[in-house]
């Protein structure tokens, strides 16, 4: 008996430490793969780890050391941390090339594209990134330039972080089957939604001291830009259309738009260098507005990018890339609007439907946006058809939440009717259990 127990207790050791090598062997296998694929992200973002804050896998001497280290969601958490902060790094480096190659002739007009600090440091399953702690004052010089001119270059950019640690984690969470990863996912994913909601409110905060310009300040552009329309001077030019800007970005009045084109024209016969700056850094602002990357543009549309740095060109056609880069801009960030709407609608969350018809309201009804209107204009029935969806969601919602309020007559009548019902089915059964006992005696 007692050999039958040892030769067991054999078996069982021997089964553990073969599970045991099992999962060490997985264990070594995830951390290659791992480290395996950052190296090929560093790699292919040109960037290098001695580049990255090493706070990052402190207090370990190296970053592949602290993978081995970490293990489950604390890995993913790492892994999730170290794309973000190559991210970071790639932009930064490709913002200073951007800034050192047109920083010697810049127009002095207070709102390069590519001038932005890095962003604050925060880990998101453990405390929130203090983006708070950004005064987005006219006086600011990380998001607004001078006489109040927003720069979209730092919220934009912290929104796409976010964005994509958010998609991250989403993988991560359809991926493991352990109930706690799955809690801990989900809670860093809503923690992230709100702090993402909350910079968007930021945002349309900041579009909304930019009040459509009055009549008077329209006339007054219009009046400037006609003045230096034929001359030859570059300051006179640039001037003119810099202290334009503003009104002519935030107006509808397509005759103002149609002079300072005019003036563009002007602009590139004296300097298509000046011009070429210009209507890069116009493009890139627009890009970043609609939440568009270049990758995402068509392939005709990312050649026509690389060509705006190119001097050789002339005006028109540098107009013409704006115009065409833009157009698809919007419509690729519209189509983002409308299946984020379609997403809501289907989760059937009221509050999330109103806050994504909100945006989309927003996007289709920017009369000062060209761009925007031309993408509404191809759209314009998908978009109408989802308002109404929307809204017929929204109302049966209410419908059905008003349905069952304390005070609602129609709900009291519906539970007497079926209270009703129930007291006669037992009185029924009882008189025939009733009768039964008495046929039998």
């Amino acid at each position: 008996m007692l050999r039958e127990v040892e030769k067991n207790l054999d078996k069982i050791g021997k089964d553990l430490d073969e599970q045991e090598e099992s999962l060490n062997r997985e264990q070594e296998r995830l951390w290659s793969e791992a480290i395996r694929n950052m190296e090929e992200n560093l790699s292919l973002s040109g960037v290098s780890s001695s580049e990255l804050d090493p706070s990052l896998w402190s207090p370990y001497g190296d970053w592949r050391e602290k993978v081995r280290s970490s293990f489950n969601s604390s890995l993913d958490v790492f892994l999730g941390d170290m794309r973000i902060a190559i991210n970071r790094v790639k932009w930064d480096k490709i913002n200073a090339n951007n800034t050192n190659s047109s920083h010697k002739n810049d127009y002095n007009n207070g709102y390069s594209s590519w001038n932005s600090q890095p962003p604050p440091k925060g880990k998101y399953d453990n405390e929130k990134p203090n983006f708070s702690d950004k005064n987005f004052s006219p006086n600011d010089k990380n998001g607004w330039g001078g006489e109040g001119k927003y720069t979209p270059n730092y919220t934009p950019k912290y929104i796409e972080e976010i964005k994509d640690k958010i998609e991250f984690y989403k993988e991560r969470l359809l991926k493991t089957s352990d109930e706690r990863e799955k809690q801990k996912y989900q809670e860093m994913i809503s923690n992230l939604e709100k702090e993402l909601e909350t910079l968007r409110n930021q945002s349309d905060n900041q579009e909304s001291r930019n009040p459509k310009p009055t009549t008077e300040q329209v006339n007054d552009a219009k009046s400037k830009l006609n003045e230096v329309k034929d001359s030859g001077k570059k300051e006179d030019l640039v001037n003119a259309l810099n202290e334009t800007r503003n009104t002519t970005k935030n107006s509808s009045d397509q005759d103002l738009k149609k002079e300072r084109e005019e003036v563009e024209k002007k602009l590139g016969e004296v300097d298509k260098e000046e011009l070429r700056k210009m209507i890069k850094s116009e493009v890139e602002e627009e890009l970043k507005k609609f939440g568009i990357r270049s990758s995402d543009l068509s392939p005709e549309n990312k050649q026509r990018l690389d060509k705006l740095n190119e001097i050789n060109i002339e005006p028109a056609e540098y107009q013409s890339i704006r115009t065409e880069i833009l157009n698809e801009s919007a419509v690729k960030s519209l189509d983002k609007l409308i299946s984020e709407v379609e997403r809501t609608i289907k989760l059937g969350d009221k509050k999330k439907i109103k806050s994504k018809v909100e945006e989309l309201r927003r996007f289709i009804e920017d009369g000062s946006n060209e761009y925007a209107q031309n993408a509404y204009s191809k759209k314009k029935g998908i978009v109408n058809s989802l308002l109404e969806k929307a809204k017929n969601k929204s109302s049966q919602q209410n419908k059905d939440g008003n349905f069952f309020r304390p005070n609602n007559p129609a709900m009291w009548l519906s539970g007497v009717a079926v209270i009703g019902v129930v007291v006669g089915a037992i009185l029924i059964v009882r008189s025939r259990r009733r009768d039964k006992k008495m046929a039998t005696k």
